[in-house]
């Protein structure tokens, strides 16, 4: 087999830093009743009567969520010594467990009713910014290695490491 293919290395790069301690920032493990997505189950409000605009409101499990989120991911990063705000390019894993109930069907295949991992991915980085962990959720440059598992209870798993890869553009060669 030739050279591997860029993304191999990129991905072999990643994995060599994940167990590099010195580019851990941080890390957080919240145990949760059930993984809530913003995206899903938002009730629609209309301003004023008649033909007022409609807009998403947020349903009391997500602004319950929110709260927790908001009051768990400060009061660890405290612990941590984590003072000001992460201000460089991050690589967050996120590592979403289900109980085997919900991962599960009742034939013992994955459930298609899982939310989807990107779904997933919006609360917990609008935590980490509002808790002030990191200082701005647009600083996060990759998920790579995030997963939805099945364990022994719901809970998240977040890893926040500095994101050290320097990807450049190249313009394509043109042969003429």
């Amino acid at each position: 087999m030739g050279n591997p293919t860029p993304i191999i290395e990129i991905l072999e790069g990643q994995v060599k830093n994940f167990f590099s301690l010195d580019k851990m920032l941080a890390h957080f493990v919240l145990n949760v009743d059930s993984h809530v997505t913003k995206k899903n189950n938002r009730p629609i409000h209309r301003r004023g009567w008649g033909h007022g605009k409609t807009f998403l409101g947020k349903s009391t499990k997500l602004r319950n969520a929110e709260e927790f989120f908001d009051m768990e991911l400060t009061r660890q990063a405290r612990a941590q010594g984590l003072v000001d705000p992460i201000d460089c390019p991050l690589w967050v894993i996120m590592h979403f467990y289900f109980a085997p109930e919900e991962y599960f069907t009742k034939k013992g295949e994955i459930s298609m009713k899982l939310p989807d991992l990107s779904n997933l991915y919006q609360l917990p980085e609008d935590a980490l910014q509002k808790a002030g962990v990191i200082k701005n959720d647009c600083l996060i440059h990759s998920h790579d290695l995030s997963r939805r598992l099945v364990g022994d209870k719901t809970r998240l798993e977040i890893f926040i490491l500095k994101h050290t890869m320097e990807l450049k553009w190249k313009s394509p060669q043109k042969n003429f």
